[in-house]
């Protein structure tokens, strides 16, 4: 069984030449579906290339008539990787030991350094092994990258060819912005009312098909019979994050006058990587701005996190300095409060469009927004037209944007 699926990956496999290409990094199932609507629509003009760790993504390529190419584990020389290496998620999170993490990363470079030519590496967040291997080679071998991220906004994608959060161009220079033009108070207050109304949805991610979720278990599976360079994702396979609930601690009232804060993710990467200040600390931070404003405290834990531990330490620190829980609809909390501190979440770029102070504890991207960058990051930075969670088709002008030329 090893043999065949090597013959067919072999079988498949395109040669590579110097003609310039854009390298679309694919490092999860779910990614590819984004891609592919990306590879679609510039095909005609651009020779694109899917660079993937996942078996399933290779398959799923070979399949729909795609170039692509699976990196396997081939370790090559990378002088001053530790940085690089020691700085991504993985290995700040514990996913992978250090060793590992290296094998992973040399892997990606030497796939990288392959592909000659290449005009734009795309890759997603950054902050991954995946990411610190495009920023190795942008650094050390001549290509260019870009990096992209959800917007939390319908129909807007971020993308920027330095980095996200505080690592992009934005968060560094803001006053990139002030060269955009201005947004008039009529079309932006039209988007606030799409929004406000947006926000009464659904969340998207719910509306993945089963199709979708089986072929990503599947590619973990996969990694067992084929030499796939992250096949330790199998073995995290019985212990992934899932979404711990909350205990029924919370508050029957919200009291009329009130600070909010938005816990995070614990292991997010804008805690680990772009804060000083966790959510242990930040309930801190909020109780004493609470106490000297005579207010009180709402905090709400976030829905998405995975640590049973981490949220009876937050339960204990709450308690301890008399703050109230609450599972509210986080815009209604927004809504009702005096002020939100948050460490660096979306929920302050949010609560900024509504109008509200907020105090930031991390390095955010909109730590140097008034309302007017705001409003120009919205409707002029972020890429508009695209709806990750969507299949509809991405015009050519917009994958352009997306993908940085």
């Amino acid at each position: 069984m090893l043999k065949i699926l090597k013959y067919l990956v072999m079988y498949f496999e395109l040669k590579w030449d110097d003609m310039s290409v854009i390298v679309l990094c694919v490092d999860s199932v779910e990614r590819y579906w984004f891609f592919l609507r990306i590879y679609r629509a510039l095909k005609n003009d651009y020779k694109i290339i899917i660079l993937t760790t996942e078996p399933m993504v290779k398959l799923l390529a070979v399949l729909a008539g795609l170039r692509s190419k699976l990196i396997t584990e081939h370790v090559v020389e990378c002088v001053g990787e530790d940085e690089y290496i020691g700085n991504s998620i993985e290995i700040i999170n514990g996913q992978f030991s250090y060793e590992q993490g290296r094998v992973y990363f040399r892997s990606i470079v030497s796939a990288l350094k392959k592909l000659n030519g290449c005009q734009k590496i795309v890759v997603w967040n950054g902050q991954h092994l995946f990411g610190r291997a495009v920023q190795y080679c942008e650094m050390n071998f001549e290509c260019h990258s870009q990096y992209l991220e959800l917007a939390n906004f319908s129909g807007r994608i971020f993308s920027d060819p330095m980095g996200v959060n505080a690592n992009s161009s934005i968060a560094k220079f803001p006053d990139i912005l002030d060269g955009y033009d201005d947004v008039t108070e009529e079309f932006h207050e039209q988007w606030l009312g799409e929004y406000r109304l947006s926000k009464l949805q659904p969340i998207p991610q719910s509306k993945q098909s089963n199709l979708k979720r089986a072929l990503s278990v599947s590619n973990m599976l996969m990694k067992r019979f084929y030499p796939s360079v992250n096949r330790l994702s199998l073995n995290s396979l019985a212990s992934k994050r899932v979404h711990v609930s909350a205990p029924d601690i919370q508050s029957s009232s919200i009291p009329d006058q009130y600070i909010f804060l938005p816990l995070q993710v614990s292991g997010d990467t804008q805690i680990r990587l772009h804060s000083s200040v966790d959510n242990l600390d930040a309930i801190d931070i909020a109780a004493s701005m609470a106490a000297d404003a005579g207010l009180s405290l709402v905090v709400k834990i976030h829905p998405a996190e995975y640590s049973e531990l981490h949220i009876a330490d937050v339960v204990e620190k709450i308690k301890s300095c008399g703050a109230v829980i609450s599972a509210l609809n986080t815009t209604d909390l927004i809504q009702g409060s005096v002020l939100v501190v948050t460490i660096n979440s979306t929920v302050g770029l949010e609560a900024m469009i509504l109008g509200k102070s907020v105090k930031v504890l991390g390095r955010a991207l909109y730590n140097d927004f008034d309302q007017h960058r705001l409003r120009k990051y919205l409707h002029g930075y972020l890429v508009s037209g695209v709806d990750y969670f969507s299949d509809e088709p991405i015009s050519f002008s917009v994958a352009k944007r997306v993908v940085g030329l």
